[in-house]
């Protein structure tokens, strides 16, 4: 684990192939965002494909106790612009993909604003481009204030996580998913927490980016039919993305959380999408 600025990045796999970037939503760390994604079997083939570099907000590194981190108000903007920043540090100078749910996805998106040549294109989950409608932003203030009071690791505010990013099937057959939440979620400091979530509720619309900084990118999107909140998203960006470059699948019965529920039955859309681009070849 390196930290710069106080993002951490995890990297995995050779630094030699192609950089696959990710960064996980709100009430998340990476493991949880993507672990079930990247250990399931049928998704093996991205790993001699990618060098992975996993990406967390400042305070959400599962070493973020011994992480310092800055207790300032931030934008995803601004995670955009220091993510781009951060993998130059790296030595990291060619495109990359990115992979990125809720929140996650909108700070792929500012980095591809940020320097659009850095970015080939986008896998993402559950994206809003649009600033949250009153309920949804009296919703975010809430929870913060609820990270604030109980612990974002606490019972109750685990059970508000898990609500908004799992389906209700989901949840209910997995019994032990709120312990298992939650004891990942002990590594995250509150105020970390708070502030990822405030700068969430804080967010611009980007929209009007589609048609120039964003133009170019090749865009695979996935939602859970679950939150038609999020549908709805997905059919502006698909309406005003540009033509041909815009896929986008609606998955049945999940919640926000695609990688986690369903990760088995991203790999062939993912197979397909990528060759697609040319990247295939690469693996037997």
């Amino acid at each position: 684990m390196n930290v710069f600025d106080d993002l951490g990045v995890e990297i995995i796999g050779d630094r030699t192939l192609p950089p696959l970037v990710t960064f996980h939503d709100i009430g998340m760390t990476p493991g949880l965002c993507f672990d079930a994604f990247f250990h399931c079997h049928d998704n093996a083939f991205l790993s001699k494909l990618f060098c992975v570099f996993h990406f967390s907000a400042p305070g959400h590194s599962t070493t973020s106790g011994s992480t310092p981190y800055s207790s300032s108000k931030y934008t995803l903007e601004e995670l955009g612009v220091r993510v781009s920043q951060q993998l130059l540090s790296l030595g990291v100078t060619e495109p990359f993909i990115g992979l990125g749910m809720g929140a996650g996805a909108y700070v792929l998106f500012a980095a591809a604003i940020h320097r659009p040549s850095s970015v080939s294109a986008l896998l993402i989950v559950s994206p809003s481009l649009t600033p949250p409608g009153w309920r949804e932003w009296a919703w975010l203030k809430l929870l913060t204030f609820r990270v604030h009071k109980y612990g974002a690791s606490s019972v109750v505010v685990t059970r508000d996580f898990i609500s908004m990013h799992y389906s209700p099937s989901f949840a209910e057959y997995n019994e032990g998913l709120a312990a298992q939440y939650a004891q990942r979620l002990r590594y995250v400091e509150d105020a970390a927490c708070g502030l990822y979530i405030d700068a969430w509720r804080d967010r611009r619309d980007l929209r009007s980016h589609l048609k120039d900084s964003l133009s170019r990118l090749e865009l695979l999107l996935f939602c859970g039919d679950v939150n038609p909140h999020y549908v709805n998203h997905m059919i502006r960006i698909n309406a005003e993305g540009m033509p041909g470059r815009v896929q986008w699948i609606k998955m049945s019965d999940c919640g926000n959380a695609v990688f986690e529920e369903a990760p088995h039955l991203l790999a062939k859309p993912i197979e397909l999408w990528l060759s697609g681009m040319g990247l295939m070849h690469i693996h037997i």
